[in-house]
């Protein structure tokens, strides 16, 4: 007889989405209890670029690494998202929203969990690249966001939706920060 090895208790590699905002120094967030590790409310007024990183989920990553300085204990976040075949609309204000930084992040996992990076000081962008694809295919980008926080990413569960950037061909490619997501973030 011969035995079979337990189901992994971890998620596939990747992130299934990923929202990008400004971050705004000394912002408010509500959260679910003392301990402070579910956020329940993120500041009024942001408009969040939504990025479905579906088509390519593990060239999509994020990460958090504890570690001290001098500057004392605190938690390096980075995520990079490689991301084929870019509409226009949405290359050209992800431009200015990576270039203008800081920024926030919500990412959430393969397991449908969202995070928030960046809370303490932002994120920034050490690195962006566009290319065609082979044979002059479909344009892609690729971007990281890198930032040291003094507190490890905060869970994320809101009742309600959230305000996004619509880029689609509707809109002309004009932001509209009263669109919101069609579904909970949870």
């Amino acid at each position: 007889m011969q035995l079979l090895a337990p189901a992994p208790a971890y998620a596939p590699a990747g992130l299934r989405a990923l929202l990008v905002s400004s971050w705004v120094a000394g912002a408010s967030y509500v959260y679910a209890s003392p301990a402070r590790d579910i956020i329940n409310a993120l500041p009024a007024g942001l408009a969040w670029w939504p990025i479905d990183c579906r088509q390519a989920p593990k060239a999509c990553k994020f990460a958090e690494v504890f570690g001290r300085d001098k500057n004392g204990n605190g938690f390096q976040q980075a995520i990079a998202a490689a991301l084929p075949g870019l509409a226009p609309g949405l290359r050209a204000g992800l431009n200015g929203l990576l270039l203008a930084g800081p920024l926030l992040a919500l990412v959430q996992d393969m397991r449908g969990t969202w995070w928030l990076y960046g809370q303490d000081s932002g994120l920034r962008l050490p690195a962006y690249a566009a290319e065609s694809g082979p044979e002059g295919g479909e344009t892609a980008s690729a971007f990281q966001l890198t930032g040291r926080q003094r507190f490890a990413a905060r869970a994320v569960a809101l009742d309600g939706p959230i305000a996004t950037v619509d880029y689609g061909p509707a809109s002309g490619g004009t932001p509209n920060p009263n669109n919101t997501l069609p579904f909970v973030l949870a």
